[in-house]
């Protein structure tokens, strides 16, 4: 038996108080009773609630609630109701089946549990080079795997896998430690999937893209934007692998990437200010320094390495990005103009339909 909520609230001179329980199977009316007896003399012998008061217990019967991750484990395979705000004045209902419930600390763990273990991974690869070669060796080696695959006649740069069939001139071994590799860049590609296809599942649940952007299958994965993404990405490596200046390409995506979190940082930097309310009840309102909001100050100080890793970027030449050929510097161009053209499209037909996507960014979702 658990007690599902609690409500308190005035009825002229007298108070009520509704208790909401229930357990597996379901409560019956006998013990809803035997509960409100018991509360009630409780609360008579303790005398919490001053003067006259009304106590009702009862079951929450199908509509009850789901607040925690016990209440959504024990839905999965059900249908369940959500209630949106979709208009100023009015709410929309939405219904859908649980397919999963997962922990977001398992997910943060896993994550960033890979994460970490790559990390590891290119530390002791990166010390293991440097100890049997030297700096300056690797450095060259670095340069020609990027800029000069060809300088070597008979030897092709692969990735990291060829730098340790140098060091060990055991080609099976390079190979292995290639696979390795190979996995981890496959975990991060993972990871990269992932989270675009959570952003596009988010929009097309906003109406920014087709609803059929954001459907989910069995299994409880966004399988039309899972193959979508990976048609597109196969078609941009086929067209880019040989092109001569590919790493000022992916350079530039990485910049645009870059800039795109300058917004975001900014938008963090703000949020105190700009939507004062959603900040101050939300829980990391509680986090000051000096009276500034943390999150202020750590968006500071992100924005400024952001800031400084563009800056580095445009003025460096090795990355090829400024000047930059006029593939690179359009294929970033287009990063930017396309996004941009197709929201205000959407934006006006939406509109059309009836429906203001703009109320999507008033209010930031619960957790």
């Amino acid at each position: 038996m658990e007690v599902v909520e609690l409500q308190f609230s005035q009825a002229g001179p007298a108070s009520v108080v509704r208790v909401f329980v229930d357990k597996v199977g379901g409560v019956t009316l006998d013990q809803c009773a035997f509960i409100s007896r018991k509360l009630g003399d409780f609360l008579d012998t303790e005398d919490l609630i001053p003067g006259r008061y009304t106590l009702e217990v009862s079951s929450p019967g199908l509509d009850r609630p789901l607040t925690k991750g016990a209440d959504f484990r024990r839905k999965i395979g059900e249908r369940v109701r959500i209630f949106l705000k979709a208009t100023e004045d009015g709410k929309m209902e939405l219904v859908g089946e649980i397919k999963g419930v997962q922990s977001f600390k398992t997910a943060w763990l896993m994550q960033y549990g890979a994460i970490v273990l790559e990390a590891i991974t290119f530390l002791i690869g990166i010390a293991w080079a440097t100890d049997y070669m030297g700096p300056e060796f690797i450095k060259s080696l670095g340069y020609l795997a990027t800029f000069q695959a060809g300088a070597v006649p008979g030897f092709e740069f692969r990735g990291s896998y060829a730098l340790f069939t140098v060091i060990s001139l055991n080609v099976p071994l390079g190979i292995i430690i290639g696979l390795a590799f190979a996995g981890a860049m496959g975990n991060s590609l993972f990871n990269g999937f992932l989270g675009a296809s959570r952003l596009v599942l988010a929009q097309s649940f906003d109406r920014i893209y087709p609803g059929w952007f954001g459907h989910v299958n069995k299994r409880g994965a966004p399988d039309n934007i899972l193959i979508l993404l990976t048609v597109l990405s196969s078609i941009a490596a086929v067209i880019l692998t040989n092109y001569p200046n590919l790493a000022g390409v992916l350079q530039l995506a990485l910049m645009a990437q870059l800039i795109g979190f300058a917004g975001s940082i900014l938008g963090g930097v703000v949020f105190p200010w700009k939507a004062k309310s959603l900040y101050e009840s939300s829980p990391i309102s509680k986090y000051k320094v000096a009276g500034i909001p943390a999150i202020t100050l750590c968006g500071l100080a992100g924005l400024g390495m952001d800031l400084w890793a563009v800056a580095f970027y445009f003025t460096n030449p090795s990355y090829g990005i400024y000047p930059g050929t006029t593939l690179a510097l359009t294929f970033a161009s287009l990063l930017y103009i396309i996004p941009f053209v197709y929201y205000i499209a959407i934006k006006y037909y939406r509109k059309s339909q009836g429906i203001n996507i703009e109320l999507a960014f008033k209010e930031v979702p619960p957790a």
